[in-house]
């Protein structure tokens, strides 16, 4: 059973990166093969091992075998990006049903095109969001 909707929204055409990404690390959670991502979310053999390429270079998921295929597990700093990504999805949600860390996503990845930063700025956004919520609510 997942934890959220797997792509923030009800088209599956209108999901984004950061959601195809939390996704494919909460399937990895108990572990998952190319086969089940390409299934579940409707990719091409060549987009998901794009994802999972990503991925495994950022170190949020670990490779292993299991009876001659190849399966991934999320690492601990995967399940530390999607612990973020979820508590941001708690904390603020837009109107229409669309979560708001992908916006974010959206708009970081367009004007920054790493990664890294994304991450980094999604971490900050959460951690202000954090403070403004003690202060008002305290």
């Amino acid at each position: 059973m997942f934890l959220f909707h797997p792509f923030g929204c009800d088209s599956v055409k209108n999901r984004n990166e950061i959601e195809i990404i939390a996704f494919i690390l909460q399937l990895a959670n108990s572990g998952t093969t190319v086969k089940k991502i390409m299934s579940v979310l409707s990719m091409s053999y060549k987009e998901s091992k794009d994802y999972l390429i990503l991925l495994k270079k950022n170190d949020l998921l670990s490779e292993f075998y299991q009876i001659h295929e190849e399966a991934f597990m999320t690492t601990h700093k995967g399940s530390y990006f999607l612990e973020i990504y979820m508590e941001l999805n708690k904390l603020v949600t837009i109107q229409d049903k669309r979560n708001f860390a992908s916006d974010l996503y959206t708009v970081l990845a367009t004007r920054i095109r790493r990664f890294e930063y994304a991450i980094y700025y999604i971490q900050y956004f959460a951690t202000v969001i954090r403070s403004l919520i003690q202060f008002i609510f305290g």
